[in-house]
């Protein structure tokens, strides 16, 4: 009987043990965000009349005017009637402080913006058009801007094609852009187990990403030798990714012993825009033109503070080859 009642003790004991210890649920929320990226920049290609050059290299600055925009980003805690994710505050037996979420307390949706969006002064760069025949084109290029004490780099690649009924010329692109920028995102981690539910932990997620999105552009140009300053005109439809948070600094005390289950509710952000570029060019020589013109930027995904339209004066100088 000894025999078979150890083996009995040994052979329930352990399903109790790890039974005890499977119960454990983190599920990881969105509080505040801010994040430090430039505003995607599609190229602008105008069609050159002269089917004798096959490069064109335009450096170009553009002077950002807004510096911060807001929005709302999905994975939220639900909050109290005054707006706030309530935690109850306690002091574990060896001094350590304890947050515990109150029960029926946190059960409205939070419904006011969590992202803060911040760009820098003005970027830089240069984008390249190879001609590979009268109509097709192949375009790529890089930018560069300064911002929170971090250099953030995005590249582009894509093609282009042109063509031109007397005066006027049509060219249509669409590409590829990948984009650095830096995200601080201020995570709770809700911990619900057997021995004590609703447990919280607070954390601030940081982290450099790159993101790539697409662009699809219309540039429409009219050119007349006799005429000192000819007008252009882009409209664009661009996408760009404002965060796509993954866990890098979220370290907690994980019972290894327990079967954990993760719950990720923290949301991703990207924008659709619609960008009108209108403008005039100067043609110097046959070997250079210098452009000028505004982008104004229309998006319902994202908020400026003081409202309205996003505009982005710029100056490109095409370098013809």
């Amino acid at each position: 009987m000894t025999n078979t009642f150890r083996k009995v003790v040994l052979f329930i004991f352990p399903i109790f043990f790890f039974s005890a210890c499977a119960n454990v649920t983190d599920m990881l929320y969105l509080q505040d965000v801010s994040v430090y990226a430039p505003i995607n920049q599609p190229p602008i290609n105008i069609v050159n009349s002269d089917s004798s050059k096959h490069l064109i290299i335009s450096p170009r600055i553009f002077i950002n005017g807004s510096k911060n925009f807001t929005g709302k980003v999905d994975g939220h805690t639900y909050v109290n009637d005054k707006g706030i994710f309530q935690v109850d505050t306690s002091f574990t037996p060896d001094g350590f402080r304890q947050f515990n979420e109150p029960p029926a307390v946190n059960i409205y949706e939070y419904s006011e913006d969590n992202l803060n969006w911040y760009v820098p002064d003005f970027s830089a760069g240069f984008d390249i058009d190879f001609k590979a025949n009268q109509h097709f084109s192949i375009t790529s290029g890089v930018s560069v801007s300064q911002l929170n004490q971090e250099s953030l780099y995005s590249w582009k690649l894509g093609a282009g094609f042109s063509g031109m009924e007397g005066n006027f010329g049509l060219r249509l692109d669409a590409g590829v852009i990948w984009s650095e920028s830096i995200y601080y995102a201020e995570t709770v981690l809700i911990r619900n187990s057997g021995t004590n539910p609703g447990e919280v932990f607070f954390f601030v997620d940081k982290a450099k990403t790159t993101n790539a999105d697409h662009y699809f552009s219309i540039n429409l140009s009219y050119e007349d030798g006799d005429l000192p300053i000819n007008p252009f005109i882009g409209f664009t439809y661009s996408r760009q990714t404002i965060l796509d948070i993954e866990p890098r600094n979220l370290k907690s005390p994980i019972d290894r012993r327990a079967a954990l289950i993760k719950e990720d509710f923290r949301g991703t952000k990207s924008i659709g825009s619609m960008i009108i570029t209108p403008g005039v060019y100067i043609k110097i020589s046959d070997w250079n033109r210098l452009l000028f013109g505004i982008r104004i930027f229309n998006s319902d995904d994202i908020r400026k503070t003081a409202g309205g339209s996003i505009v982005v004066p710029m100056i490109q100088l095409d370098l013809i080859l």
